[in-house]
């Protein structure tokens, strides 16, 4: 089936009715939306490696043995098992017991259970647990649990030779082993055809220290199979000390560090903790053990204990040690007594004469001596000196020095500039005395004088605010007006250039968001006013219900950013060094045109995961999105082609590529299963739009057929509505915005029969339509010279919402919100209008199309992080018509009880949605739906039978019912969505989750 194909399926079946409730198959939709093993670190233990008071080290024995680190008896192995020592016996267990070097050594092995035939002499082997049972490793190769060779040997060891085996009356053969001290015999088969006994064989015995394989397993004298006998010494480091096998020699007799160890000595010279002539003494004639240290010495101030170390048994020399020395002026304790700096004199300080006489420099600790100061001389010194007291407080040999005066004299004191004039001093002990009988300086007041006497009029003052202090007028102040005090404030003067004296909506330059006339009020009267204001310039929004993308100049170039209209942050989705273009926004998802020409691509986000997916790999741009469908338009070096990316199996094809071949295909737009786009391969040298009719899945050319200059542009679809830019009054072939374009529609299944038009809008320059909600479509008007907003519909004259002589471009409708580029502040701005004369609904207008009334313990529906039983309740209602609706008002009841009033003011745009919530904080994109908690505080849904109503003004606008069964830890939903009965979420085909609030069961919105 090729994509045309089932794409005018898919349109056939989503087709509307205009102001008719609206289906949508969720079966359809596709993508869903949105120990503490720390190490144990080995320390030493608090007493290890501590000088002992007595000498020597401390004894560390953790395992309680009698041996350490330390210890007199000597170090131990393994000081964490206190059946491991040098004084333990060796056992069977896979352990070094005795501290030797050797594990499971001169340990006596029990004979295995089975001793006859090649098992003779066999021993057992040493496990971690002691003996292990016997297997065929050690009873040798010739072993056979169940006897089938016939080669003299009683393999399987039970005694017979060759049971089974046959053989004729007189034969003989060898038997036996023929290894080490073994010897072979002779078998005689016997009258019943079997081998007799073996005669004349030597068989195993049990090994001895002879030099010969007593045992017949191809080694002679094995450790593991032999019990040496003690050595003569056993004390000390001889402990455990066994002779030798010499072959066949036998036993050899015990000597030296041969047989005792490298810690035997004949007579013990070595003080080393241990008793190594194996006499039962330990280091006899040692006073302590070599290689011990102690501390010696003193630690007090400066000096340093040392430490002794023990040789030859005897503790030496104080090494390292400082010790006291004469104490100097450097803050230390040099002669350690505990006390610095004690007894040290200086020298004498530079001044001597006068006050100074016999003054000595002070010690300052660390520093040494101090420069003398005041404090050295005493408490009469005076550096200048100012004192007229007899005295020579300076210490330059003379007295009384800078005395200013001879007191009862007097002197003009203080200024006379501005307003102060001047005073009069007296001479008391030397010094004038205060300035007294003139006029001071005090602070500036407003008042033309100079009242701080700095030679300056009026200034530093702080000016009193305006009487205007809201809006622009903030921060506003009176001026100083000299003699004539503070002016009162009035117009731009005071208040800047922005104040206007009354606002009004005549002067659009001032309807920029400020309250300009400072009334508390900013922009009243006026059509539009800025909503997205950023530093830099903000162009091309796409608003789709409560979703906003629009392109901003971070750094210039163009970057995306998203924001939840009206109360979202902004949230910048690029940040590449191309620039990207033209974005639109539906449900979860944002597309775009990154880069320009041949470098062009069209680029998906995904806004609940971040994840960006480039869709096309040549050059590409004009994309549109809805539902699970994103197009745009490609060129694949030959012409321009329509490619559909399916959101829902992530796969891209090219449409009407048979249909419409050698032509070029551009600029698509799709809503609602309707898809158009404008092509040059129906009329020859010009551009037609076409569309797909919903009713019939076929393409149609626009009328009329005639030769049009301008060609058909831009086409604009909302699900039954469709409209264009069409230059058919086009009369000069130099096209511009002065051209004359004008703006036709058409209602899809409404007289006349599509394809019938109708014009819009028409005027002296060019029209452009830009966007469609419902019946409703947004106009760039360029009959002023410039570009202005206008919204128009299939009735009615089209309505100006802008004409100021800047730009105003792009204008994109949602609901009753519509919203463009502006600069009549400068730059760029985001720019907006609230319509008026929204309807409201009737029966069957809202519809109940989701509820969540049993959300179990798992699903967190509201998104806010907590499961519960009653905040995570929801219904989720739908516009249903083709325009939008003022849902002011509107109730929801559950049961006979009013649970949710709509505020005043919710406009609720075509097929938008509106969720209700129990209780908590709502968090999430939920596919641009209007999303709220319950005005009464909570829902109230029983798991129990119970039934939503909805109503405004006595009128029920619609109601379901449901029973406890309909559907546990999961909602109900309309199957198809809108227009369908109720069904558990989870038995629609395509659904995603357990529960969808603000999008169709498959994820995507309506």
């Amino acid at each position: 089936m090729t994509t045309w194909t089932r794409l005018s399926r898919l349109l056939m079946a989503s087709a509307l009715l205009l102001g008719a409730a609206c289906g949508d198959d969720d079966g359809d939709d596709g993508t869903p939306f949105d120990s503490d093993g720390g190490v144990d670190m080995q320390q030493p233990e608090p007493d290890m490696f501590r000088p002992d008071p007595d000498g020597g080290m401390v004894c560390v024995d953790e395992d309680e043995d009698g041996y350490g680190e330390g210890c007199a008896a000597g170090p131990d192995c393994d000081d964490t098992n206190g059946s491991v020592s040098p004084a333990a016996l060796e056992v069977c267990n896979l352990v070094d017991d005795d501290c030797d070097g050797a594990t499971d050594e001169d340990v006596d092995a029990p004979a295995c259970e089975l001793t006859e035939g090649v098992c003779a002499g066999a021993v057992a082997r040493c496990g971690a647990d002691g003996f292990l049972t016997c297997d065929g490793t050690d009873y040798g190769a010739s072993y056979e649990a169940d006897e089938t060779s016939c080669d003299g040997l009683d393999n399987d060891c039970d005694g017979t030779q060759d049971e089974g085996c046959t053989c004729t009356e007189g034969d003989t053969q060898p038997c036996g082993l023929d290894v080490g001290a073994c010897m072979p015999g002779t078998q005689t088969c016997t009258a019943d055809s079997t081998w007799g006994a073996c005669d004349g064989d030597v068989g195993p015995m049990g090994e001895t220290c002879d030099g010969m394989d007593n045992d017949c397993d191809g080694s002679s004298d094995e450790p593991g199979e032999l019990t040496a006998p003690d050595c003569p010494l056993q004390l000390g480091v001889c402990a455990g000390s066994k002779r030798a096998c010499g072959g066949a020699a036998g036993w050899v007799a015990c000597d030296g560090v041969a047989s005792y160890g490298g810690d035997y000595q004949t007579s013990e010279t070595l003080c080393d903790g241990m008793d190594n002539d194996c006499d039962g003494i330990t280091d006899e004639g040692c006073d302590c053990i070599d290689g011990t240290t102690q501390a010696c010495g003193s630690d007090v101030g400066l000096c340093m204990a040392g430490t002794q170390t023990c040789v030859a048994g005897a503790f030496g020399g104080c090494a390292g040690e400082v010790a006291p020395v004469t104490e100097t002026c450097d803050g230390m304790d040099q002669d350690c007594d505990g006390a610095t700096d004690e007894s040290v004199v200086g020298a004498d300080c530079p001044l001597q004469a006068g006050v100074c006489a016999g003054a000595t420099q002070r010690c300052g600790g660390a520093g040494g001596f101090l420069t003398c100061d005041a404090a050295a001389y005493g408490s009469d010194y005076e550096m200048d000196e100012t004192s007229c007291d007899g005295l020579d407080n300076d210490c330059d040999g003379v007295a009384d020095e800078g005395c200013d005066c001879i007191d009862g004299a007097t002197q003009d004191c203080g200024t006379s500039t501005g307003a102060c004039e001047r005073g009069t001093q007296t001479c008391t002990a030397g010094a004038w005395g205060a300035c007294t009988g003139g006029v001071e300086p005090v602070a500036e007041i407003c008042n033309g004088l100079d009242d701080d006497c700095d030679g300056v009029s009026d200034d530093n003052l702080v000016a009193p605010a305006c009487a205007l202090t809201e809006g622009v007028c903030g921060g506003a102040v009176q001026t100083c007006g000299g003699a004539a005090g503070w002016q009162n404030c009035s117009g731009t003067g005071s208040y800047g250039a922005n104040f206007l004296a009354t606002e009004t909506s005549t002067d659009e330059a001032h309807c920029d968001g400020l309250d300009n006339d400072c009334d508390g009020v900013a922009d009243e009267e006026c059509v539009a006013v800025p909503f997205v204001a950023p530093a830099g310039d903000v162009i091309y929004p796409d608003l789709n219900h409560q979703h906003l993308v629009y392109m901003q100049n971070f750094d210039g170039n163009w970057d995306i950013v998203f924001q939840r209209f009206g109360a979202g942050t902004a949230v910048r989705l690029t940040a590449t060094a191309e620039s990207e273009y033209y974005p639109k926004v539906y449900g979860n998802y944002v597309v775009f045109q990154r880069g320009t020409e041949t470098a062009a691509r069209v680029v998906l986000v995904d806004l609940v995961t971040g994840t960006e997916t480039t869709l096309s790999t040549l050059e590409s741009g004009s994309p549109d999105i809805w539902g699970p469908y994103v197009v745009f338009d490609e060129f694949d070096g030959t012409d321009w082609e329509i490619r559909l990316h399916d959101l829902s199996t992530g796969t891209t094809d090219s449409l009407f590529e048979t249909e419409l071949t050698d032509s070029n295909e551009i600029r698509p737009t799709i809503r609602g299963g309707a898809l158009a786009f404008i092509s040059d391969g129906f009329v020859a040298g010009e551009w037609r739009v076409i569309a797909i009719d919903p009713d019939t899945g076929m393409a149609a050319v626009q009328t009329p057929a005639a030769s049009n200059t301008g060609g058909q542009l831009d086409p604009v679809v909302d699900y039954i509505t469709l409209a264009w830019t069409d230059g058919r009054a086009v009369s000069s072939t130099m096209i511009d915005t002065t051209s004359d374009f004008d703006v036709y529609g058409a209602v899809f299944g409404a007289a006349p029969a599509f394809p019938g038009e109708q014009l819009l809008m028409s005027g002296a320059a060019a029209q452009v339509v830009k966007d469609a909600d419902g019946t409703l479509f947004t106009v760039n008007d360029y009959s002023a010279g410039n570009a202005d907003v206008a919204v128009v519909g299939f009735s009615g004259s089209p309505l100006a919402l802008s004409t100021h002589p800047g730009t105003q471009a792009d204008p994109t409708i949602s609901g009753d919100v519509i919203l463009w580029e502006d600069n009549r502040r400068g730059k760029f701005d985001i720019y907006g209008t609230i319509l008026g004369g929204v309807g409201t609904p009737g029966a069957d207008d809202l519809v109940i199309n989701e509820v969540l009334f049993d959300p179990g313990t798992a699903l967190d529906a509201n998104g806010d992080g907590t499961s519960s039983a009653t905040q995570d309740e929801f219904v989720e209602i739908i516009n249903a018509t083709a325009g939008a609706l003022d849902i002011s008002g509107v109730t929801l009841s559950v049961g006979s009880t009013v649970r949710h009033t709509v505020p005043a003011g919710t406009v609720l745009p075509a097929l938008g949605t509106y969720v209700v919530f129990g209780g908590g904080t709502p968090t999430g994109l939920f596919t641009g739906a209007l999303v709220t908690t319950a005005s009464s505080g909570g829902l109230s849904l029983t798991n129990s039978a119970n039934s939503v109503t909805l109503s405004l003004g006595g009128t029920t606008l619609d109601t379901m019912s449901y029973v406890a069964a309909d559907a546990n830890d999961q909602s109900v939903h309309r199957d198809p969505g809108v227009s369908g009965a109720f069904a558990a979420h989870s038995s629609i085909s395509g659904a995603t989750g357990l529960a969808s609030p603000g999008a169709g069961a498959g994820g995507f919105p309506y």
